[in-house]
């Protein structure tokens, strides 16, 4: 499990910003990378929290080909994201991003993330 620790509060005050959200993408990247490190041999999957990612994942093909690429060799990652039913609306969603087929939503909540 990748945590990052970024408060919700964060979240309200830097969400927006793309260099706090580069920030907070790079270090859940670096914790991925050293997770897999740790785990060595063994067959894992790597999760990430909800709302882990600052970008959108069900739309953003490179941040999860990122992913992809941190994760490696890992089975999947499971990662929480917001998707966006309009520009003010966002709901919790579950993405899966394995190596070789990256990803699909497996799951929505109804509820908005936090923020």
């Amino acid at each position: 499990i990748a945590q990052g620790n970024v408060s919700e509060q964060d979240h309200r005050d830097h969400g927006t910003e793309r260099g706090w959200a580069d920030k907070v993408f790079d270090r859940y990247l670096a914790l991925t990378r050293q997770g897999v490190r740790q785990a060595g041999d063994a067959r894992i999957i790597v999760l990430w929290p909800e709302t882990a990612s600052p970008f959108a994942l069900a739309q953003d093909a490179g941040a999860r080909q990122a992913i992809a690429d941190a994760a490696r060799p890992a089975l999947m990652t499971l990662a929480g994201t917001a998707r966006w039913e309009s520009p003010a609306i966002a709901h919790n969603s579950l993405v899966a991003i394995a190596p070789e087929r990256l990803g699909r939503r497996l799951l929505r909540q109804g509820h908005p993330p936090h923020r």
